[in-house]
């Protein structure tokens, strides 16, 4: 029975993607509004994000904004995180999915938890 707990404890802890930078690289495992909730926004920089996510998997600017996407999964069960910087800093995370919680964002979920 020790043996099935030690294995099993193994498998969840190698699942687990290490926290570098006070966030974790989000995987198809990510709990989305948790995640958006605890993203610490203006404090995160793209180099620091770079270093904890890799190189972004699409890249924009517009209205001197700057967006780096990071999709996860395939198929219906894409999801894309979408971290919106100013001046190099995280000012927003976008969550996309074909789900109920599409286009939701760290900043105003932030904002709607203080009041």
């Amino acid at each position: 029975m020790k043996i099935i707990v030690l294995i099993l404890m193994l498998c969840i802890c190698g699942c687990v993607t290490p926290m570098v930078g006070g966030f974790n690289k989000p995987t198809i495992m990510t709990k989305p509004m948790s995640y958006l909730d605890n993203f610490s926004l203006g404090s995160v920089t793209k180099g620091e994000l770079i270093s904890n996510c890799g190189i972004p998997d699409k890249t924009n600017e517009y209205e001197g904004k700057t967006y780096l996407t990071y999709e996860v999964g395939q198929g219906y069960g894409k999801r894309q995180f979408v971290y919106i910087l100013s001046n190099d800093v995280i000012v927003d995370v976008q969550y996309h999915d074909q789900g109920p919680y599409n286009a939701s964002s760290a900043m105003k979920r932030q904002i709607n938890q203080k009041r």
